[in-house]
């Protein structure tokens, strides 16, 4: 099976983490691959903002651009996704099966 292919059909959300850090170095070769993510008319507008700290993530989540203003980040900034890091405090569970009526062929 294509390994791209066999990842997506086993990777599972993780919606309760571990208390431990994703090192620095996982961290930024996340990141770095973050900045070859395709962007409209390869005009690499988009900013990615690694938040580390609990309470500014906790806050970010409710008041997202005061604090891109607090940061000296300007511009009309909208946020378009996140992605969550960490360990998982709990084995993930099998998926779930796919309904049926899924995919329609034209």
């Amino acid at each position: 099976m294509n390994e791209t292919i066999k990842v997506m059909k086993s990777r599972r959300s993780c919606r309760n983490f571990k208390p431990d850090m994703v090192s620095k170095d996982v961290l930024d070769l996340i990141l770095e691959a973050g900045t070859y993510a395709p962007t409209g008319m390869g005009k690499q507008s988009p900013i990615i903002i690694a938040v580390t700290d609990k309470t500014l993530r906790d806050e970010l989540s409710e008041f997202g651009k005061d604090i891109l203003r607090r940061l000296g980040i300007e511009g009309e900034y909208e946020g378009i996704g996140h992605c969550a890091l960490g360990y998982a405090a709990e084995p993930p569970r099998d998926a779930a099966a796919r309904k049926e009526d899924y995919i329609y062929r034209i």
